[in-house]
């Protein structure tokens, strides 16, 4: 259980003394997946955060007073739809329908992501969660670290300095490589990093609901053109982080 974990408790506890950074929290769903996205949704309200969400199909009533719009559209699509026009020094949420947080777990990983300086974070997948890479798997006995690498989805915090650099997202495909694109900013500065001591859990297979096959081409092409293998090859954790 991840509550036996020391730096779960400490993160519960040292969060509360942090500050929340102004927020908008974004998110991309199909109606079908209601239940799931409805507590983040909760969890975003009662942290004040500014909420705009895009439907793939007809909104359900419970959540039709944050969908700013529906229809159909390609992730980075509705994601650059949904971010035009929010106040340039919030921080960011990019949520989508498939992924669960511990009660609280949005608003602590908010506020130890910007304590930490991290631009681009994510929380660490817990046990059972389906995660794409081991490496963004959540290291027990630590509270985060700074990392060459942070996956795309399914929840990525980016800070103020962060969008300008990162958005808007490619409109074409599923953004399979886009932590490439990532990790590259860390020569201007850009902070990656995991934030261990906020679990998640992705509820589905990467790629469950479309057609990995051109997403994995140009994937290879993308590893060919930096003399790379596999993703392991440039996933490094850069320091751990104990307390902050």
């Amino acid at each position: 259980m991840v509550k036996l974990d020391p730096f779960f408790v400490l993160a519960r506890a040292r969060a509360r003394g942090l500050t929340l950074p102004s927020t908008t929290f974004l998110a991309v769903y199909s109606a079908r997946n209601l239940c799931v996205l409805q507590p983040l949704v909760a969890q975003a309200s009662r942290a004040s955060c500014d909420i705009r969400l895009w439907c793939l199909d007809e909104p359900p009533s419970e959540l039709r007073r944050w969908t700013v719009g529906w229809g159909a559209g390609t992730r980075g699509l509705n994601y650059n739809r949904l971010a035009a026009d929010v106040p340039r020094d919030n921080h960011l949420v990019l949520c989508d329908d498939d992924v669960r947080l511990p009660p609280g777990g949005l608003e602590r990983w908010v506020r130890l992501s910007a304590a930490l300086h991290f631009d681009i974070s994510q929380p660490g997948h817990g046990p059972g969660s389906f995660a794409a890479h081991d490496f963004v798997r959540r290291r027990r006995r630590v509270l985060a670290r700074e990392t060459t690498f942070v996956e795309m989805g399914p929840l990525i915090l980016l800070s103020p300095d962060a969008r300008s650099r990162v958005l808007p997202l490619p409109e074409q495909g599923f953004g399979w490589g886009l932590e490439l694109a990532w990790s590259d900013l860390r020569q201007q500065g850009v902070v990656l990093g995991v934030v261990d001591a906020v679990p998640m859990w992705h509820l589905t297979p990467p790629a469950a609901f479309y057609d990995r096959h051109v997403e994995e081409e140009r994937q290879e092409e993308l590893f060919a053109s930096r003399g790379l293998t596999a993703w392991t090859d440039m996933q490094r954790t850069v320091r751990r982080i104990h307390w902050v």
